[in-house]
């Protein structure tokens, strides 16, 4: 059965028309933008609904705590350049920035930590060569926090699942095989060979979690090929693929029924 959430004021809705609706409301404000008591009220509200964390329950224990202490929030640019809200708290010098992402996402479903086990091992397998590809836009002049933001993309025919794709060829480990070892069962964190960082995501954590990250990073080293792209673009074409192999998935599906 679906499950319905309430922001905004707005009668229930599902958790996309939630992510679309509030994504509307973001664009109307500009980096810097204070928001109005209002907004602040209806803000405090869908946090302390649904920011939630399966992995880490304290998170919304610590927001609960501060919670009738926020004295203004500010829609600003994080530490990524990407856009997030800083809680100005009574008492404390620096303001709070707690993860939006994570509310955005809600707590149905398998997102962030509780996400299924295939995508927390993709995503600790792209997280591994973020510092090459920072380095590598550093070589191509880009200086962070004074450049415009440029994204480093895979070149076609070099992109991230074909490179891993072909590193599983070259270890002879089937997908499932690999992350069956890295991530046996899910939601069982004790025996996961990798550790969820918040604002981050996963990460390789273990000794033979680390070691297989070693191998994934030389590997990926001696094949990746890179070109820039502004976010925008990036997104667009990042967007664009997806509804492309969406749309073949959904007719092969159904040439095979």
């Amino acid at each position: 059965m679906a499950k319905y959430y309430s922001i905004w004021g707005k009668p229930p809705m599902s958790k996309t028309m939630c992510k679309s609706f509030f994504k509307d409301i973001k664009s109307r404000w500009p980096l810097g933008h204070q928001l109005t008591e209002e907004e602040k009220a209806k803000l405090i509200l869908m946090m302390k609904r649904y920011y939630v964390s399966p992995l880490y329950p304290q998170l919304n224990e610590k927001f609960l705590k501060v919670k009738d202490k926020i004295t203004r929030i500010v829609y600003g640019e994080g530490i990524y350049r990407e856009p997030t809200f800083y809680f100005h708290i009574e008492g404390e010098g620096a303001p709070r920035n707690f993860s939006v992402n994570r509310l955005l996402c809600f707590s149905s479903g398998k997102t962030h930590e509780s996400c299924n086990r295939r995508a927390a091992v993709l995503e600790a397998f792209q997280n591994s060569i973020f510092s090459d590809k920072v380095e590598w836009k550093k070589e191509q002049g880009y200086i962070p926090g004074f450049s415009p933001m440029v994204h480093a993309h895979h070149v076609d025919g070099k992109e991230l699942l074909t490179l891993f794709t072909k590193f599983l060829v070259t270890i002879k480990h089937s997908e499932e095989n690999l992350i069956n070892k890295l991530y046996p069962e899910h939601m069982n964190f004790k025996t996961c060979h990798m550790a969820y960082r918040d604002g981050i995501g996963w990460c390789f954590s273990s000794e033979l979690g680390l070691d297989i990250q070693k191998q994934w990073i030389k590997f990926h080293r001696r094949n990746a090929e890179y070109e820039t792209l502004d976010p925008k673009t990036h997104q667009e074409l990042t967007s664009e693929e997806i509804k492309f192999n969406t749309a073949i998935k959904h007719e092969v599906q159904n040439i095979l029924q």
